[in-house]
Order: structure tokens, then C-alpha cells, then sequence
């Protein structure tokens, strides 16, 4: 019964959900993240997470990282960019958790995309070292809003022409 009750929650929650092995190899993904990223589990079950279908070039090695943090800590949440199957980039917050099955260590991690866009402008500033913030609502009707640029202070131009 358990089991059934976490295949309901996985494949019917609002937000993207992936689930990993330990050595971060996708073993599911929920019918968000396809709505979300563009890609099928046919496409994506048993590549690695890490590879570079969802991470932008310079976001790889940060993917590693969370791993390490998962593995050490049991989870983390984490607001960077991520990629779409089209190449679109965009904001998200990760939240990550492991999961004890069958005497296995696994991992859970949710993806939440943005419902709104706010692009802080001003006449005398550059591009890089704009405000982003982003308000993400999470399956619960909660929003909270994350600054992007306190981390990156250099967002690509694709990301200003990205609706969500």
C-alpha cells in the first residue's frame, strides 16, 4: 500500500520530481518534469542527472556538488538555472532529499519553476549586476521569492526572451 501511496504522490504532484540512484542515475521522472523540461523517462531513464541534458555547461559541476551535499547532509534546497530540452534556459529552485528504500539509499529532488518574472531595470546599468527575482509557488500555495543575481551575476541574454 505504501508503495502505491508514493507512486500517487510522485506522479500527481505539481511540481517536477526526479528520482535517482545513488550515484545520481535518473530512475523516474513525474509527468511535470516532462511538462517542465520537454523530455520523456524513455528519453532520460538511466542517464545520469549530471550529463548536461537539464544543466547549462557551467551548471555541471554545481549538479555534482548538490549530490555530495545530498549524500552528506540528506538534503538541500538550492535556486540556480537549469535547461530545457529546447535549449531554453530558466530559474529554479531545487530541493533535494534522500529516501530509505529497501535498505537503499535514494534520492528525491523538486524542481520548482517560477510563475512570475520580475527584471529589476535601471538606465545607468548594465545587464550584468540586475536584480532578478523570481516568486516560486510550491504545491502547497506557499510562494516565496529568490534573488538569482546574488549568485549569478551574469545571466545569458536567452534567459531575458524566456516565457515561462
Amino acid at each position: 500500500k505504501s508503495q502505491q501511496e508514493f507512486a500517487n504522490l510522485f506522479n500527481n504532484s505539481p511540481e517536477a520530481l526526479v528520482y535517482l540512484d545513488p550515484k545520481g542515475n535518473i530512475l523516474n521522472i513525474n509527468p511535470r518534469f516532462t511538462e517542465l523540461f520537454g523530455y520523456t523517462l524513455e528519453e532520460v531513464k538511466g542517464r545520469n542527472i549530471n550529463e548536461g541534458m537539464i544543466h547549462p555547461p557551467n551548471k555541471i559541476e554545481e549538479g555534482k556538488g548538490l549530490d555530495k551535499i545530498a549524500l552528506s547532509k540528506g538534503y538541500f534546497n538550492y535556486e540556480t538555472i537549469r535547461k530545457k530540452k529546447d535549449g531554453t534556459l530558466f530559474p529554479v529552485s531545487i530541493s533535494g532529499s534522500n529516501i530509505s528504500t529497501d535498505s537503499k539509499l535514494m534520492e528525491v529532488r523538486v524542481l520548482y519553476a517560477p510563475t512570475k518574472l520580475f527584471i529589476s531595470r535601471s538606465s545607468d546599468m548594465p545587464l550584468q549586476g540586475k536584480t532578478v527575482v523570481s516568486e516560486v509557488s510550491s504545491s502547497t500555495g506557499v510562494s516565496k521569492k529568490i534573488t538569482l543575481f546574488q549568485s549569478y551575476p551574469q545571466i545569458p541574454s536567452e534567459f531575458f526572451s524566456t516565457s515561462f
